[in-house]
């Protein structure tokens, strides 16, 4: 073989290895490049869920904070009102107690008692028992057993009840039953009525907060 054959055929080979070589090259850059496109896609599509995820947790927790905030500001605006209510309840007793026990004077303690007693004498034939608080019945007695006995058949006796503030219990003598006619029965019978009306409005105030 001529030496100039032997370098065609030389130079032949070479460009082969170099085509092999290249398309070998391009071969594996485009695997690469595939590969790489693959892995970019994934990693885009895991972050896209991740960030979806973080997203829908955080709407979930700003929606239960912000519920939690209303459901407290409703609570407390409750509260003050439920507080409110009590401390007004408390006042119309006040009042009411305050004003009943002004009722209770000697003169009108005297004019109540003698009408109760006159009526229970024309109805039932049986002795009375007056119960009074210590100074109430000490400026009354004479009053009520001048006055009673000449009304009356049947005896009236006169006691002290440590308990009553103002006005009185009566009742037949014997039994310790008694109509409670003191300044705190009214004064709840009083406050039984008006807290019905005070609580509806009140009330109101509190199913609207």
């Amino acid at each position: 073989m001529a030496g100039g054959e032997m370098t065609i055929e030389l130079a032949g080979i070479i460009e082969k290895i170099k085509r092999s070589g290249v398309e070998e090259a391009e071969k594996q850059a485009g695997e690469i490049i595939k590969n790489a496109e693959r892995a970019a896609k994934e990693i885009i599509l895991s972050a896209e869920e991740k960030s979806k995820n973080i997203i829908a947790i955080a709407q979930k927790e700003s929606a239960r904070v912000k519920e939690t905030g209303e459901t407290a500001i409703k609570q407390a605006a409750r509260d003050s009102l439920i507080a409110l209510k009590t401390r007004i309840i408390a006042m119309f007793d006040n009042i009411i107690k305050q004003e009943v026990a002004t009722i209770f004077n000697p003169e009108i303690l005297k004019e109540i008692i003698l009408k109760m007693v006159i009526q229970c004498g024309k109805e039932k034939n049986f002795d009375l028992e007056i119960l009074l608080n210590e100074q109430d019945k000490a400026s009354l007695r004479g009053i009520f057993e001048n006055a009673l006995q000449k009304e009356l058949k049947q005896g009236v006796t006169i006691k002290t009840a440590p308990s009553l503030h103002k006005g009185f219990r009566i009742g037949e003598k014997g039994t310790n039953l008694y109509y409670d006619f003191s300044d705190e029965a009214i004064s709840e019978t009083l406050m039984f009525y008006m807290n019905k009306k005070i609580k509806e409005i009140l009330e109101k105030g509190v199913d609207n907060a």
